[in-house]
């Protein structure tokens, strides 16, 4: 009932995001490692190891190496429910696998695969991104730093 209190999901939904941590946290420890992350990602979502451990990084919160159910939660609620720049700062954490503080076409591409096989989407990724990039990339060097990604939602 905390998190009823604490988040904006419903006790129905908390049920069923507990449903899918428990088949996630596949040695009944409470918590959620990488390996057992990707392994739930892997065939639910048809996701690549890399991507997934991507994803694994923005749930483990404290940087301990594991996923809580209230950690779960609360990035969920935030990916789903945030604010637009909690959003966007999801959205670069995830798309700058190399961690430059720029996003470049091949990392967008990546992403909106990504999300294409979450959301089980068919689209022409190539064409996306570059018109993503092309609306974005204010100053045309080739990638999206966050200012850039700020203002083209502004």
């Amino acid at each position: 009932m905390e998190l009823v209190r604490a988040t904006s999901f419903t006790f129905g939904e908390l049920l069923h995001l507990h449903r899918m941590f428990r088949r996630m946290d596949i040695l009944c420890t409470g918590a959620v490692t990488p390996v057992e992350f990707v392994r739930f990602m892997g065939p639910h979502f048809g996701i690549e190891h890399a991507h997934a451990l991507n994803f694994f990084g923005i749930f483990d919160r404290n940087g301990e190496g594991t996923i809580n159910f209230r950690d779960f939660v609360h990035t969920l609620e935030k990916l789903t429910r945030g604010t637009e720049l909690n959003k966007l700062g999801f959205f670069f954490l995830i798309a700058d696998e190399d961690e430059s503080g720029d996003i470049k076409l091949q990392e967008l591409k990546d992403f909106i695969f990504v999300l294409c096989r979450l959301a089980r989407k068919d689209l022409d990724i190539t064409q996306t991104a570059k018109d993503i990039m092309g609306e974005a990339d204010v100053n045309r060097d080739g990638k999206i730093n966050r200012k850039e990604l700020i203002e083209c939602k502004s």
